[in-house]
């Protein structure tokens, strides 16, 4: 029977891309005459990671070979790119030919981009590993280090390489067998000797045997400066002294001098403060940490380095310059290489991480406890990463390094955490279990993944009884804005208010679970002026401080970011002060007629608008702002929380009273005369008088407002602070809090360091652009 025509190829009948066939191992180029092929590099790599000798990582690999072909280039006489440069093109085809085969045969994976590029690599394995140096510069340098120029059948050779490979240039063997055989024992016994070595050890053991002479300060050997010009990458292995760092690469001798002596009577500073290196090789301490810091506040290693430079010149008179200033020439004043400052970052790092376990081993001698604190989000307009600590009583955290995420599973967690655990287990150098066994408790947010995971871990450790798990309270305020939204929304459903948008000029979407319309209404008259988007072409922040300039209005505009806890409250009491100076605004500036400012021309006129701010706005002052003061505030415990927590909840559940409107008197007897008055200067005199007197206006719809929202903000308190036993009956306690730790009021009470955290992680994010996979 004829095969019907136009099947679909399958593994069987198309082409079959045979790995071991075309790119075998290899320990040498083939031919080794000529200049290596596509074909060559793989299958070389293949022989060092699949039959080379010990245990050998495929950068180790891709170093050894890639030292190979400069090897080969240079023995003939083709100038050729820096090591570093060709080890980066080694890894990069290796990773297209490694990536492609684990993805070849695969269903639904035959028409990726890994595949295909597999594929051309099978089709193109015949071409030149082309590492030539097209820079003319670059030439000029070799041609100096290499003490020999390129001569026109060297550029004929190197052409050819390119196209038909006819040409081929000799290894220079010996017709002898005898002297061949000598020859070839001698290679193996030097391959033996050199495999996986620095050049930079290679160098030093040929000095101390005499094959290559020994270099003076002043001038340094051909043979050696090559070498040296070949390991670049090597040097990024060796293990530096946390005493000694060096501050320049090996890869080029530069000559140390010492700086002119000035009179220790001119010099307005002390001695130890006068330089950035103590010596030669030894850098101040202060300095790396002070690039540490500036790291830290999302500054790139040479920008930090700059900074530095530039506030010692400038406010204190100083010589201090960068590396690159001077090729050849370093003294005192010289700040080390950006490798260098990144590997004696490294080192302060681990040096850190291991002082924090020995801190935390030494207080849980004296009896403290030891809270693990953490937070993730994996938000696209924020990043995907995890941040941790470890708190030693109610102190502030010390900080773990940051994880790169995926996912917020209650598995995951649990994972991120082990990893924090590990790197410290690490640089200790003791088991992960030992490490893990000082934490007493887990500080999260309340989000369903976090719930658990320390039964994970014990499950992971072998411990009987897993860590307790505490749950910040900073997030209910986040819930007391959602349950006004979620009333107002109810109370808009009655009125009809699809009706009521249908009039407007311009469409207006609320699609959000809890949205209501006035609290859109309140988010979009206060964006239109709101300082965080001075940036966006439709915002219009400064024409409007202009304005309030000119009447002499005060501003009370604040950014989202830097309120996230509250802000609803605050919002609808800025709004209700500024409510006549922005309407006055957009009436004086009819050219303004963005969508935005469109439908804040609408919304403003919308009658129950003002009513909504002000039951917003005292809400704010009485319930949020406190709660949220109450529970971050400095040597709070649980204890205090729990009958905090527990008259706020009783207190929900009364009438609001005749000054509520007025702020004379807390309303609740739980908030203090003391609280109630910062949170009053929190929201400025000015500002509640315009919401007192809003209210006077339209007091009796205010009340029956704040009469519907308070039930629903009584729930959401008595949910998500169940574990302090509010309400027992509706709520049962799930993690009682008195049980998490053998002394509770030992453990912190809120988790805004972490918070705090992310939001420095998320402005490093929107600089750098991505974090390394472990990024303290």
């Amino acid at each position: 029977m004829a095969e019907p025509k136009n099947m679909p190829k399958t593994r069987s009948t198309g082409n079959i891309y045979n790995a071991n066939a075309d790119f075998p191992p290899s320990k040498t180029f083939q031919p080794p005459t000529k200049l290596p092929t596509l074909q060559s590099i793989i299958s070389m790599i293949r022989y060092h990671l699949e039959m080379g000798n010990g245990r050998v990582t495929t950068t180790m690999a891709a170093r050894e070979v890639a030292k190979q072909v400069y090897a080969k280039y240079y023995h003939d006489t083709v100038f050729c790119v820096s090591l570093s440069t060709i080890q980066r093109k080694v890894e990069r085809i290796w990773k297209q030919f490694s990536e492609g085969r684990k993805r070849y045969g695969q269903s639904g994976k035959e028409d990726s981009l890994a595949v295909k590029q597999y594929k051309d690599l099978f089709h193109t394995k015949s071409e030149l590993f082309d590492v030539f140096a097209h820079d003319p510069l670059r030439r000029q340098s070799l041609e100096k280090e290499w003490c020999v120029s390129m001569s026109e059948m060297e550029f004929k050779y190197y052409e050819d390489q390119k196209t038909e490979r006819r040409m081929f240039c000799s290894k220079g063997h010996d017709a002898n067998p005898k002297v061949e055989g000598r020859s070839e024992e001698y290679q193996r016994k030097r391959d033996q000797q050199f495999s996986y070595q620095t050049l930079d050890h290679i160098s030093d053991i040929l000095t101390e045997t005499g094959e290559i002479p020994s270099c003076s300060s002043e001038e340094e050997g051909t043979s050696t400066k090559r070498l040296r010009q070949m390991s670049e990458t090597d040097t990024q292995l060796q293990k530096e002294t946390e005493s000694e760092v060096r501050a320049e690469p090996k890869g080029r001798k530069k000559i140390f001098t010492d700086v002119a002596e000035q009179d220790m009577d001119e010099d307005p500073l002390p001695q130890e403060f006068q330089h950035i290196r103590v010596s030669e090789r030894k850098v101040r301490d202060d300095f790396y940490t002070t690039i540490a810091n500036l790291s830290g506040k999302g500054l790139f290693i040479n920008e930090a380095s700059s900074a530095v430079i530039e506030v010692g010149n400038t406010m204190f008179g100083r010589s201090w310059k960068s590396a690159g200033e001077s090729d050849e020439v370093f003294d005192q004043d010289t700040v080390p290489s950006t490798r260098s400052i990144r590997a004696a970052l490294q080192q302060i790092e681990a040096q850190s991480l291991c002082l924090v376990v020995e801190k935390l081993e030494e207080e849980k001698e004296k009896g403290k406890m030891i809270t693990h604190a953490s937070d993730s989000t994996t938000k696209k307009g924020v990043g995907q990463f995890m941040v941790q600590g470890l708190h030693v009583g109610q102190d502030s955290p010390f900080p773990l390094p940051i994880l790169s995420i995926h996912r917020e599973t209650t598995e995951d967690i649990a994972m991120q955490v082990d990893m924090g655990f590990e790197i410290l287990a690490s640089v200790r150098g003791v088991s992960v279990e030992d490490v893990y066994k000082l934490v007493d408790a887990h500080m999260t947010d309340s989000t369903e993944h976090n719930k658990g995971f320390s039964k994970l871990l014990a499950e992971m450790y072998n411990l009987e009884t897993p860590a307790g798990q505490i749950f910040c309270g900073t997030h209910t305020t986040l819930g007391f804005s959602s349950a006004m939204n979620k009333v107002m929304r109810l109370v808009e459903a009655d009125m009809k208010m699809e009706q009521v948008l249908q009039s407007f000029m311009v469409d207006l979407d609320v699609d959000s679970k809890n949205a209501s319309v006035a609290g859109q209404a309140l988010d979009m008259c206060l964006k239109l002026v709101a300082p965080e988007y001075s940036h966006k072409p439709w915002n219009r922040y400064r024409e409007f401080l202009l304005f309030l300039e000119q009447r002499q209005v005060s501003s009370v505009l604040f950014s989202y970011k830097d309120s996230r806890f509250g802000c609803l409250s605050r919002a609808a009491a800025v709004l209700i002060y500024h409510f006549n100076h922005l309407t006055e605004f957009l009436s004086q500036n009819p050219h303004i007629n963005n969508r935005l400012a469109c439908l804040v021309r609408e919304v403003m006129e919308l009658p129950y608008l003002k009513v909504v701010l002000v039951a917003f706005a005292c809400l704010g002052v009485h319930l949020v702002e406190p709660f949220y003061a109450r529970t971050i505030e400095k040597d709070a415990t649980h204890t205090q929380l729990r009958e905090f927590y527990k008259g706020l909840h009783t207190g929900l559940g009364q009438p609001i009273s005749d000054n509520y409107t007025t702020f004379t008197t807390p309303e609740y007897p739980v908030v203090s005369d003391k609280l109630f008055s910062s949170v009053k200067k929190t929201y400025t005199e000015e500002v509640l008088n315009s919401v007192s007197d809003v209210a006077a206006e339209h007091l009796d719809e205010v009340k029956k407002l704040t009469d519907l929202m308070l039930p629903h903000l009584k729930t959401v308190l008595a949910r998500q602070r169940r574990d302090y036993g509010i309400d027992e009956e509706t709520f049962p306690m799930d993690y009682p809090v008195s049980e998490q730790a053998s002394n509770i009021d030992g453990t912190p009470v809120h988790n805004i360091g972490m918070e705090r955290q992310c939001g420095k992680v998320d402005y490093r994010l929107k600089k750098l652009g991505t974090l390394n996979a472990v990024k303290g």
